[in-house]
């Protein structure tokens, strides 16, 4: 009998230790799998977006928006700086399709 208890404990014991870490990653993410991304707006987003803004006002030329954009970002650009300069222009100058913009000039 008090070799049946000893078996019992060690197998407890042994299932409660090893196991517990295969039964959290088994647990539902309450987010239902949803990431999250945090983006850090930087000081040259919000200055090359509206050297964007203005050099599109000022109808330049698209080699000198491209020039503008990449002296900053480097090719290709994350999509995370891209979303953070779209995000700016899109404050700073409204009427302009931003988005479709920053598509144009990081093609190549």
């Amino acid at each position: 009998m008090f070799l049946a208890k000893i078996i019992i404990t060690i197998y407890l014991a042994y299932f409660s230790f090893f196991n517990f870490d295969a039964l959290a990653t088994q647990r539902k993410n309450p987010f239902g799998g949803a990431t999250v991304n945090v983006h850090k707006r930087e000081d040259k987003h919000i200055k090359t977006s509206a050297l964007i803004c203005a050099l599109i006002e000022t109808k330049s030329s698209s080699i000198e928006v491209k020039n503008a954009l990449f002296d900053q970002f480097p090719k290709p650009i994350s999509h995370s700086d891209k979303f953070l300069i779209i995000d700016s222009m899109l404050k700073m100058c409204p009427f302009i399709d931003s988005e479709k913009t920053i598509d144009i000039l990081t093609l190549d």
